[in-house]
């Protein structure tokens, strides 16, 4: 009788012990699930490959989209550009789209990147009998639009003139978000031009003012605003990027070829900007 009484008492706690070890390995209740989930199984070693590569795949781009903001993309380029802004007659440099000419001025680009300390816009530099001139540099609508915005400049000589790109006519106040702006900088707009003002492609609006402190250059832009809910950035691109075949012909023939026009992003972000000291890489000279 003491021996079998002395055997259930090993049993018990042999049982005791394995129900002791089990415990230890359950999960708390707050990381047990309610839902089954099936979870499929690789059947053979290409499967588990698939797998892998779709994961890296996955991580690959979630690491980009991380990079750029979360707001609609812009348009693709476009030809909407089918008439020249400037005289090409009377101009003798055109800076690069990044260049470090002038002064910063960056923001988002058509990729959705946020791009810093870069220059993301044209400056044109008038042939030497134009220097200091008012009056004289023409200056053209580059599409039928709208003259959606108009300010004194800052520095301050002549006006910040914003033309609005519309194809179904004048959309008064700023351009919809979306569609763009050719952003003329330092010009005298022709007498009549206001915001509101309905302009043709290649109907003379203005003259690029040329007196101090402009430093003998003005600055053109191509940029639009992008969002939503009330929430919108600049974008910028190059104007060059959207001009008609017919148009970039003409800067073609006097030497200026797009490829040429536009430093890449990734040369930019490996080279900063310096804008305190001169770099002749960064204009384009007309034959």
């Amino acid at each position: 009788m003491d021996l079998r009484i002395g055997l259930a008492i090993v049993v018990i706690a042999a049982v005791a012990g394995v129900a002791y070890l089990l415990m230890q390995n359950v999960a708390p209740p707050s990381a047990i699930t309610t839902q089954s989930t099936t979870v499929p199984q690789a059947t053979s070693s290409t499967s588990v490959l698939t797998t892998v590569s779709t994961i890296s795949t996955a991580t690959t781009t979630i690491s980009q989209s991380s990079q750029q903001n979360s707001t609609p993309q812009t348009q693709n380029p476009t030809h909407i550009v089918v008439s020249n802004p400037v005289n090409l007659s009377q101009i003798s440099q055109i800076s690069k789209f990044r260049s470090c000419a002038g002064h910063d001025y960056s923001g988002y680009d058509v990729q959705g990147y946020n791009e810093t300390q870069r220059s993301m816009k044209h400056y044109f530099t008038p042939n030497a009998q134009f220097h200091g001139s008012v009056g004289k540099i023409e200056e053209f609508a580059p599409y039928n639009g709208t003259v959606e915005y108009m300010q004194e400049e800052q520095t301050p000589v002549g006006k910040q003139v914003w033309i609005g790109y519309s194809s179904s006519g004048p959309q008064y106040g700023y351009t919809p978000p979306g569609l763009w702006n050719v952003v003329f900088f330092h010009m005298d707009p022709i007498a009549g031009l206001a915001v509101g003002s309905h302009v043709t492609a290649g109907e003379l609006i203005g003259y690029a003012n040329q007196t101090k402190p402009v430093n003998q250059t003005f600055d053109i832009a191509f940029e639009q605003y992008n969002g939503s809910n009330g929430v919108y950035h600049q974008v910028l691109d190059s104007i060059f990027n959207h001009m008609s075949p017919g148009v970039l012909a003409q800067y073609a023939a006097v030497g200026v070829n797009q490829s040429d026009i536009i430093i890449p992003k990734a040369y930019r972000d490996a080279n900063p900007c310096n804008f305190n000291v001169y770099n002749p890489n960064d204009t384009v000279t007309l034959k």
